[in-house]
């Protein structure tokens, strides 16, 4: 399967996030809470994707989507929200 980078400020949906992606086969490299630590470990580990909460403090979700795209070529990137919509 695949190696993954999650990135999301709560502790809960991190360990939980990791036990599907674990039971499903794919490698958890790392978790962080911020934005800027995501940067840091994806320069370092290189993960094949990153799942990343668009509310991560420190170098806001879509601040981290840009950056990504930009320096990471190839990578791929599942983006949620647990902000309500706006209708």
């Amino acid at each position: 399967m695949g190696t993954v980078l999650l990135v999301d400020h709560l502790p809960i949906v991190r360990n939980g996030l990791r036990a599907l992606l674990e039971r499903a086969g794919h490698t958890v490299l790392a978790e962080v809470d911020n934005g800027q630590d995501a940067l840091m470990q994806c320069r370092q580990l290189h993960p094949d994707m990153v799942i990343i909460e668009l509310l991560v403090p420190r170098l806001g979700g879509l601040d981290l989507l840009r950056r990504l795209r930009a320096s990471h070529e190839g990578i791929k990137l599942l983006v949620y929200s647990v902000q309500e919509a706006s209708l």
